[in-house]
Protein backbone atom coordinates (compact mmCIF):
# COMPACT_ATOMS: atom_id res chain seq x y z
CA UNK A 1 0.00 0.00 0.00
CA UNK A 2 1.35 3.37 -0.81
CA UNK A 3 0.88 6.95 1.02
CA UNK A 4 -2.56 8.22 1.66
CA UNK A 5 -3.48 11.75 -0.60
CA UNK A 6 -5.98 14.03 0.04
CA UNK A 7 -7.56 16.56 -2.36
CA UNK A 8 -10.78 18.44 -3.44
CA UNK A 9 -12.57 18.32 -6.07
CA UNK A 10 -15.87 19.59 -7.05
CA UNK A 11 -19.05 17.15 -6.44
CA UNK A 12 -19.95 16.89 -9.90
CA UNK A 13 -15.95 15.76 -10.66
CA UNK A 14 -16.46 13.71 -8.38
CA UNK A 15 -19.64 12.14 -9.18
CA UNK A 16 -18.62 12.01 -13.00
CA UNK A 17 -15.10 10.29 -11.38
CA UNK A 18 -17.32 7.26 -9.62
CA UNK A 19 -19.63 7.00 -12.48
CA UNK A 20 -16.48 6.11 -14.87
CA UNK A 21 -14.78 4.23 -12.47
CA UNK A 22 -17.99 1.89 -11.54
CA UNK A 23 -18.22 1.51 -15.63
CA UNK A 24 -15.06 0.29 -15.83
CA UNK A 25 -15.43 -1.90 -13.17
CA UNK A 26 -12.90 -0.43 -10.88
CA UNK A 27 -12.72 2.05 -7.52
CA UNK A 28 -12.79 6.06 -8.05
CA UNK A 29 -9.24 5.72 -6.48
CA UNK A 30 -8.09 2.99 -8.58
CA UNK A 31 -9.51 5.63 -11.42
CA UNK A 32 -7.34 8.40 -10.12
CA UNK A 33 -4.13 6.31 -9.49
CA UNK A 34 -4.09 5.05 -12.90
CA UNK A 35 -4.47 8.92 -14.73
CA UNK A 36 -2.15 9.65 -12.17
CA UNK A 37 0.46 7.64 -13.66
CA UNK A 38 -0.38 7.96 -16.88
CA UNK A 39 0.12 11.95 -16.35
CA UNK A 40 3.49 11.65 -14.59
CA UNK A 41 4.94 8.66 -16.49
CA UNK A 42 4.41 10.42 -19.97
CA UNK A 43 6.82 9.31 -22.53
CA UNK A 44 9.03 12.31 -23.27
CA UNK A 45 9.39 11.07 -26.77
CA UNK A 46 6.20 12.05 -28.09
CA UNK A 47 3.37 15.09 -27.95
CA UNK A 48 0.14 14.24 -26.75
CA UNK A 49 -2.48 15.44 -28.37
CA UNK A 50 -6.51 15.03 -26.85
CA UNK A 51 -9.31 16.01 -29.25
CA UNK A 52 -12.73 15.85 -27.19
CA UNK A 53 -15.27 15.61 -30.19
CA UNK A 54 -18.78 17.71 -29.62
CA UNK A 55 -21.23 14.37 -29.34
CA UNK A 56 -23.91 15.64 -32.07
CA UNK A 57 -20.59 15.34 -34.63
CA UNK A 58 -21.15 11.38 -33.96
CA UNK A 59 -22.87 9.51 -36.94
CA UNK A 60 -22.36 12.90 -39.16
CA UNK A 61 -19.40 11.88 -41.19
CA UNK A 62 -19.25 15.03 -43.54
CA UNK A 63 -19.42 17.43 -40.59
CA UNK A 64 -16.85 15.75 -38.41
CA UNK A 65 -14.19 15.50 -41.27
CA UNK A 66 -15.08 19.46 -41.25
CA UNK A 67 -14.48 19.82 -38.14
CA UNK A 68 -11.67 17.68 -37.78
CA UNK A 69 -9.76 19.22 -40.66
CA UNK A 70 -10.24 22.47 -38.54
CA UNK A 71 -8.56 20.97 -35.36
CA UNK A 72 -6.03 19.82 -37.72
CA UNK A 73 -4.54 22.40 -39.33
CA UNK A 74 -4.07 23.94 -35.52
CA UNK A 75 -2.34 21.22 -34.33
CA UNK A 76 -0.14 21.40 -37.28
CA UNK A 77 0.42 25.19 -36.97
CA UNK A 78 1.08 24.55 -32.82
CA UNK A 79 3.93 21.70 -33.48
CA UNK A 80 5.73 22.69 -36.18
CA UNK A 81 6.47 26.35 -34.77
Amino acid sequence: MGKIMSFAIEPQLQEKLKSHAKSKGISASQCVRELIEKFVMDDDTIVPVVLKVPVELKGDKEALEQWLEVRKSAIVEKLST
